[in-house]
C-alpha cells in the first residue's frame, strides 16, 4: 500500500491546502500526504464557516449517512492515539444505531486511513491492534466484530486495488487519454465492490466516485477541439446542473476559493505586501479565516526552511565515509534535535523511515 506521510504542523498542512485548491482534490480524503483528519481553521462564526478542503463537502450526500442523532449511540472520544498521530484528533467517528450496530459510512472508512496513515512508522499487525483497541472503546460487541469484518475487508481492497494514473486519492491530469483514465476508474470501482461488497463500497466511495466522474467528464469537455468556447460553457454548465444540489454549491463557492487565489498569485507576482494579500483573501474566506492563512503561511516557511536544511545536512552526513554507522545515526539523532521540537522529530523519524524502506 502506498500510504504518503504528513508533516506535523498544521500550519503547512493548511498551506498545502490552499496552494492545491484548484485541484480535483474536493473530497475528503483527508490528510496529509493524504489527510486523514479535516484542518482545523479555528473558523467558528457562520459567516465564516468556510471549508477549506474541498474534500470535505461529502459526508451530506452520503446514503448511509448519520441521519437522526437521536437515534444513533456516540461514544465520547476517550482512545489517545500514540507515536507521530499524538496531538491529532481521530479522523471520523465511529456510531452505532439504536439496537448497538454499526453505523456504515464514510466515517469508518476515515477512522481506517488515520490509523493507516501510519504505515510505515507501524506494522499492518500494529495497526490492526491500535483499531480494535479504539473499537472496545466505542463499540459494543456486536459493532466491534462488523468493524473488524470490514477492516479486513478494507486492507484487502487496499492491497488488490488497481495502481497507475490514480493516485493518493486524485486523477493526475497532465496527460490527456481520458479513456484511459476512465477504465482506470471502472477498474477501482470494480475491485471496490469484489472486496467491499456494492454496499459498504458506496457507503465508502460514493462522494469520491461522483467526484471523479464529475472532473472526468470536465476534462474530455474541456480538451474537445470539436467544441467552441461557448460550446464548452454550455456543456460544462449542463455538467454541473446534473449534479445534485448540494454539489453545486460547493462548487460555486470553490471557484470562488480558485479566484481569489488566482488573484493573491498575481499581486505576489507585482509586489504585493502581505496586507494587500489579507484583505484579498478577508473578501472571500472572512477576517479570521484570512489572518490564520497568513499565519499558515509564515509557519510554514519556517518548517520548510527547517526541514530543508535538515535534509541538506542529513545527505552530508550520509557521505560522510569516515563516520561509523553508530556516529552517523548519533550525528542525526543530534540534527534533528537542533531544527525540530519533539512532537515534530517522532514525524520527521517516520518521514525517514518511508524514505529508507
Amino acid at each position: 500500500m502506498n500510504y504518503r506521510p504528513y508533516f506535523i504542523p498544521i500550519a503547512l498542512l493548511c498551506l498545502l491546502i490552499m496552494l492545491g485548491m484548484a485541484s480535483t482534490y474536493w473530497f475528503k480524503q483527508q490528510v496529509p500526504k493524504r489527510n486523514y483528519q479535516p484542518i482545523d481553521t479555528g473558523i467558528t462564526s457562520a459567516d465564516e464557516d468556510i471549508t477549506f478542503v474541498e474534500s470535505n463537502v461529502d459526508d451530506t450526500l452520503s446514503t448511509n449517512r448519520l441521519k437522526e442523532s437521536s437515534n444513533l449511540a456516540i461514544p465520547v472520544r476517550e482512545y489517545q492515539v500514540h507515536g507521530s498521530l499524538t496531538g491529532s484528533s481521530i479522523a471520523g467517528q465511529l456510531a452505532m444505531d439504536s439496537n448497538g450496530e454499526l453505523i456504515v459510512d464514510q466515517n469508518v472508512r476515515f477512522v481506517f486511513e488515520y490509523f493507516l496513515s501510519t504505515l510505515g512508522e507501524q506494522s499492518l499487525e500494529s495497526i490492526r491492534e491500535e483499531v480494535i483497541s479504539l473499537a472496545t472503546l466505542e463499540l459494543s460487541a456486536t459493532a466491534r466484530t462488523q468493524l473488524m469484518a470490514l477492516y479486513d475487508r478494507f486492507i484487502a481492497y487496499e492491497e488488490n486495488k488497481p495502481q497507475g494514473i490514480h493516485s493518493s486519492g486524485q486523477f493526475k491530469f497532465e496527460h490527456s487519454d481520458f479513456q484511459s483514465i476512465y477504465d482506470h476508474l471502472m477498474e477501482l470501482q470494480e475491485s471496490r465492490r469484489e472486496f467491499l461488497g456494492e454496499e459498504v463500497a458506496v457507503a465508502f466511495f460514493e462522494q469520491e466516485e461522483l467526484r471523479d466522474r464529475y472532473y472526468i467528464g470536465k476534462k474530455v469537455i474541456e480538451t474537445n477541439p470539436a467544441f467552441s468556447d461557448y460550446e464548452k460553457q454550455q456543456q460544462l454548465t449542463e455538467l454541473q446542473r446534473s449534479l445534485p444540489r448540494d454539489y453545486q454549491e460547493k462548487l460555486n463557492r470553490i471557484e470562488q476559493f480558485k479566484q481569489v487565489e488566482v488573484e493573491v498569485n498575481y499581486a505576489r507576482e507585482q509586489g504585493a505586501d502581505k496586507d494587500l494579500i489579507y484583505h484579498l483573501r478577508a473578501d472571500v474566506y472572512g477576517h479570521k479565516a484570512a489572518l490564520r492563512i497568513q499565519d499558515a503561511e509564515a509557519a510554514s516557511d519556517n518548517w520548510r526552511t527547517r526541514y530543508d536544511a535538515y535534509s541538506n545536512a542529513k545527505k552530508v552526513l550520509s557521505s560522510d565515509q569516515s563516520l561509523t554507522d553508530r556516529e552517523l545515526s548519533r550525528a542525526i539523532e543530534n540534527l534533528r534535535k537542533t531544527h525540530f521540537s519533539d512532537r515534530e522529530i517522532r514525524e520527521v523519524v517516520r518521514i525517514d523511515r518511508i524514505e529508507n524502506s
